[in-house]
């Protein structure tokens, strides 16, 4: 699948010139999937934080149908940027550009100042005045999109130019990838129970989210009171910091998926822990000799008690574990057989 790119492209007529002002189709100046149109370089930022920029620039203007298509007045966007200190995001005008006259204004936005008046045929030069660019040639960056990088200027200086919005497959393979470690997650837990987690997400390419949740089996859906959306920043996510969020009190007995996403700055998304865990209806009781064993030697299983105490204390949580008067009776009567 050919990466998305944003350019402009006709009016809402198909002409080059007399539209009226804005995006009346929503195709004036839009996104699409990159295609060969006899590109002869590309023109590639130096660093990831321009290239960023460049491309984010041009998807927003790309996105706003206040920005239409019209060679007769190509700088009127850069006009309309200029007076609003090139913040770009807070467009709020109808007006006009060409192809390269839409790249000019990006660049402009994204900090560097090139000509309005900047056109295919002298684009390359405006942009290398500002030791910014690099000019990449072949057709290894030219007949195809895998080695395009996120931010790239693709130009035919005869007629035609757009930028790339992602990065292509063979850039993707180097700064994408997923990978986790010590993820520790319950296979079964009582109704009512938080399900405790652990471990680390990492990627190559910085994340952008984590999706942690749950999903019914079959069915495979979503459970909304236990779906996690986390924003990250960095290469790694700690999964234990959605331990409080994700509380399955409300879930019913059954079986069902413990489902981890992540999603890197490249678009990519990838499943990561795909588990089944039972959710049963209350936690099955050791034997009364078991239980008797523990009494004896001062520790207790249930329910995060130190021991089972004494007394009165004994068989209230005796009772609260799910055992019958006859059988706390029976217990007492094992413990006392062990002195």
């Amino acid at each position: 699948m050919a990466i998305l790119c944003a350019w402009a492209a006709w009016d809402e007529n198909h002409n080059a010139r007399g539209g009226k002002k804005g995006d009346q189709t929503g195709g004036e100046v839009h996104t699409g999937p990159w295609w060969y149109f006899g590109q002869n370089c590309v023109i590639r930022p130096k660093t990831a934080a321009l290239a960023d920029k460049i491309a984010d620039v041009m998807k927003t203007l790309a996105d706003n149908d206040l920005v239409g298509y019209d060679q007769g007045n190509r700088t009127s966007l850069y006009n309309e940027l200029k007076k609003i200190n090139f913040k770009y995001d807070q467009l709020a005008v109808k007006c006009e550009c060409d192809c390269s006259a839409l790249v000019a204004a990006a660049v402009n936005c994204a900090g560097v100042r090139i000509s309005p008046n900047a056109w295919t045929g002298n684009l390359w030069d405006c942009l290398r005045e500002s030791g910014k660019f690099t000019r990449l040639t072949g057709g290894t960056y030219t007949t195809t999109d895998v080695n395009l990088k996120r931010g790239d200027i693709v130009l035919n200086e005869q007629s035609h130019v757009i930028v790339a919005l992602q990065d292509g497959e063979n850039e993707k393979a180097k700064v994408s990838g997923f990978s986790t470690s010590g993820v520790v997650a319950p296979k079964s837990i009582v109704r009512g129970d938080r399900f405790k987690i652990a471990g680390k997400i990492k990627s190559n390419a910085p994340l952008v989210s984590v999706e942690v949740g749950v999903m019914t089996k079959p069915g495979n859906k979503w459970v909304p009171t236990c779906h996690v959306v986390k924003s990250v920043a960095g290469h790694a996510y700690n999964l234990a910091n959605a331990d409080p969020e994700i509380a399955f009190r409300k879930l019913p007995a059954g079986t069902y998926y413990y489902r981890v996403y992540a999603r890197d700055k490249n678009g990519e998304k990838k499943r990561l822990i795909n588990r089944t865990f039972n959710v049963v209806a209350q936690r099955a009781k050791k034997t009364l000799k078991a239980i008797a064993q523990e009494i004896y030697t001062g520790k207790c299983s249930f329910n995060g008690y130190n021991t089972w105490g004494t007394g009165a204390t004994r068989k209230a949580r005796l009772k609260e574990a799910g055992y019958t008067a006859a059988e706390i009776k029976e217990i007492q009567a094992l413990v006392d057989g062990m002195f």
